[in-house]
């Protein structure tokens, strides 16, 4: 990012609110801020511990109140946001970078899967036609072997006709033989 990018935050948000108005509610600030009174103490209690605003308590009401500070401690305070905000925007930059580099290794992920599953799907089809030849070759197969056993069964039966006429036609020789 560039030097002179502005993140703006909802405590710089509250900030800008405080300097403007140099004393309001923590119900005005949620309500003009959009968010919830525990978010606006939270804040202002982390403002508070930095120096920057005063909260006054009421029996009614908490205000924040804009701290008058030196031109010193604004400048020391100004040097310390900066180095953090500059910190805070480096540990940004780097979940961007670390975010892209992972969507970028999804991406790489989801390339190969796809490219898997077009691989498997052409060997499951592949596979299926296969299947359906070695279904249609079983039945043709069953066929044959149906076809033997009833050929073997039918040259039985003529071998064992064949006999007995053999045998019926070698009698009636004999007899005829010892007829002679």
């Amino acid at each position: 990012m560039a030097e002179d990018s502005v993140i703006e935050t909802g405590v710089d948000k509250l900030l800008k609110l405080i300097e403007r108005k140099t004393k309001l509610t923590i119900e005005e600030a949620a309500k003009t801020l959009g968010v919830s009174t525990n978010v606006i103490q939270e804040w202002a209690d982390f403002l508070e511990e930095e120096g920057i605003v005063s909260i006054e308590y009421t029996l009614t009401h908490t205000y924040l109140v804009e701290k008058k500070m030196t031109r010193k401690e604004i400048e020391t305070k100004a040097k310390d946001f900066k180095g953090k905000k500059d910190g805070f925007i480096r540990k940004v930059e780097g979940s961007i970078q670390a975010i892209e580099n992972d969507t970028a290794g999804l991406d790489k992920v989801k390339k190969e899967f796809s490219e898997l599953q077009i691989m498997v799907s052409s060997e499951i089809d592949k596979i299926k036609d296969k299947l359906s030849q070695l279904q249609k070759y079983e039945g043709l197969k069953k066929n044959l072997d149906r076809q033997i056993f009833d050929q073997h069964r039918e040259f039985k039966d003529k071998i064992s006709k064949l006999d007995k006429e053999i045998f019926t036609a070698q009698k009636s020789y004999q007899d005829i033989i010892n007829d002679i």
